[in-house]
């Protein structure tokens, strides 16, 4: 078993390739094509493989499509929260090659963590309240007493965001009441929209709940954005898709806006999150920055109590999540500039791709 693991690290460490996406409907390649001589494969190819890789599940079976994608995977790059992945044997991967707004190595790094789905689970919400530093708390709008919860989260120094419900690909997956779908005329829209930006008050910003369709849907997310703008707040792409254009029509708007770089808690278990926020520090110290999204799990807020004052003691500054965040032009944006290096544009509303300006230095 240890040895079949140990061969899985080394296939990620020996890939001299650009870190990869793995095609599973709502995944693909993003950070660079797919080399011609790989098919695309799934989820449950990739988590197959990681199994026979740590001797599970019998005989070798994988194509070697199937293998080249799990050698070229990424845990950190983005993964549809909206269905229940394949079980996978949690891995410790190198970070990805993402790029958060304002990432400088020459400064200490920075994390700021945002825990969704606030505001249903009271007491796990609770229990989320009382970590350490400062956490970014973002709260569904149709939780029960949510004006008082917040109300307590803020009074702890958490900084607080809108958890905004949006359509999933996934036709079996129910984003919540009032949610925002690609179904409803413009009217019913911007009216469930409205509804929730006043849900409750003392929000700085915003990110979507699910939402692998309609943030690939440039015209409903540019009125999305327009109304984020006219509230005054940040806007966060939780990037449950690749093919979101969230971020792209924020920064066309001239919104501060960031992009989640790691999934803390996308599989079960403790040695996930663990995982996951080592590779998130690993993406910070490189990078000066990492925004990170976990959930009220039990898993998650037991590892991140122990967590957080260890990291902070290794130096690692905890941060809200409007420290992280970008302001500047769509055309010298950072993001936007290393998605172009990387190959992968997005179109705007218009159709027309935005004119990027290059990155000056080498592309990270």
């Amino acid at each position: 078993m240890c040895f079949a693991v140990m061969w899985a690290w080394v296939a990620f460490q020996s890939v001299t390739a650009a870190p990869m996406v793995v095609e599973d409907t709502h995944i693909s390649a993003l950070r660079a094509p797919m080399p011609n001589s790989v098919a695309p494969v799934s989820a449950n190819d990739v988590a197959k493989v990681v199994a026979r890789a740590a001797g599970i599940g019998g005989p070798p079976q994988a194509t070697e499509a199937q293998d080249a994608a799990y050698a070229h995977a990424a845990v950190g790059a983005p993964v549809q929260r909206d269905e229940k992945p394949a079980s996978v044997i949690p891995v410790s991967l190198p970070a990805p090659s993402a790029m958060t707004p304002q990432g400088k190595s020459d400064r200490a790094p920075q994390i700021a963590i945002i825990i969704d789905d606030m505001g249903l689970a009271v007491r796990n919400s609770i229990r989320a309240t009382q970590l350490p530093g400062t956490i970014t708390l973002s709260y569904l709008p149709y939780a029960s007493n949510l004006q008082q919860q917040v109300d307590d989260a803020k009074a702890r120094g958490h900084e607080i965001m809108l958890h905004m419900p949006m359509e999933a690909l996934d036709k079996h997956m129910y984003a919540g009441p009032g949610a925002l779908t690609t179904k409803l005329d413009e009217a019913s829209f911007r009216q469930n929209l409205q509804a929730m930006l006043n849900s409750f008050k003392g929000y700085k910003g915003v990110n979507n709940h699910m939402g692998s369709r309609l943030t690939s849907t440039p015209e409903l997310m540019n009125i999305v954005m327009d109304a984020v703008d006219r509230k005054g707040v940040y806007f966060i792409d939780s990037w449950t898709s690749p093919r979101s254009v969230a971020y792209q029509i924020a920064a066309s708007e001239g919104l501060p806006r960031a992009r989640r770089d790691v999934f803390l808690d996308h599989y079960e278990g403790q040695q996930t999150v663990w995982n996951a926020l080592a590779q998130a520090e690993r993406l910070a110290r490189r990078t000066g920055s990492a925004i990170v999204i976990g959930h009220p799990k039990n898993d998650t807020l037991s590892v991140l109590q122990s967590w957080l004052p260890a990291a902070q003691k290794r130096g690692v500054q905890i941060v809200p999540a409007s420290k992280l965040l970008y302001s500047g032009s769509a055309a010298r944006d950072p993001v936007l500039q290393a998605d172009a290096a990387r190959g992968h544009v997005v179109h705007n509303v218009s159709g027309k791709m935005n004119k990027i300006e290059p990155a000056s230095g080498a592309a990270r």
